[in-house]
């Protein structure tokens, strides 16, 4: 999706939006939208990759699991400033 870093931070505040991929671009700019976006997902407790690789295996479980040849419980948490990130 390319919209406006507004735009798109409006629709995960709406519940319009329930995943991003929020993959790294040059600039500053971008940067900052980029950073307005990945709080805002987090926030609002949305499911959120910064790699397409991690995103394309969350989407192909996801199939699995609606198709039925996969079952699986996802556990969420927040992660704080307290949290080990080494």
């Amino acid at each position: 999706m390319h919209e406006r870093s507004t735009d798109i931070i409006e629709m995960i505040k709406s519940g319009r939006i329930s995943m991003v991929i929020n993959t790294l671009t040059q600039g500053k700019h971008s940067a900052r939208d980029g950073f307005k976006i990945r709080r805002a997902t987090v926030e609002h407790g949305d499911c959120m990759s910064t790699s397409l690789d991690t995103a394309g295996r969350c989407s192909v479980s996801l199939s699995l699991c609606r198709s039925g040849a996969l079952s699986m419980r996802l556990h969420c948490r927040t992660m704080s400033a307290e949290d080990d990130l080494a």
